[in-house]
């Protein structure tokens, strides 16, 4: 219930109910439409946010596929609207320098 309430609270329109029938309702409409590209954006920080945390913390669980997946996304979205909000974009580059640095450092073994 708490979830639901969060979700309503933040302009999320994703509800879940819990017991046996578990259940997950995506509500659309006049509501949701106005702040799910938004919504969407900051789940693909939050993305880049673990990807990094992953990254530095526990890079044996660092998949590059992954990251590409997002990064493809990231690049599609930029490429639609021109401009990303400024926190995305600086969480972006922020990981794609680190693995771009790391992928051209000679090989020291």
């Amino acid at each position: 219930m708490h979830k639901n309430i969060s979700s309503k609270k933040n302009n999320g329109f994703i509800f879940q109910t819990y017991g046996p029938l578990s259940q997950v309702f995506i509500l659309a409409g006049p509501g949701s439409v106005q702040i799910f590209r938004d919504n969407f954006q900051k789940r693909l920080v939050e993305v880049f946010f673990n990807l990094h945390w992953i990254y530095e913390e526990r890079k044996q669980d660092f998949k590059v596929e992954e990251y590409k997946v997002y990064e493809k996304i990231y690049g599609q979205l930029k490429g639609l609207y021109g401009e990303l909000p400024d926190y995305l974009t600086e969480r972006f580059g922020l990981l794609k320098r680190q693995i771009d640095s790391d992928m051209v450092k000679p090989f020291s073994g």
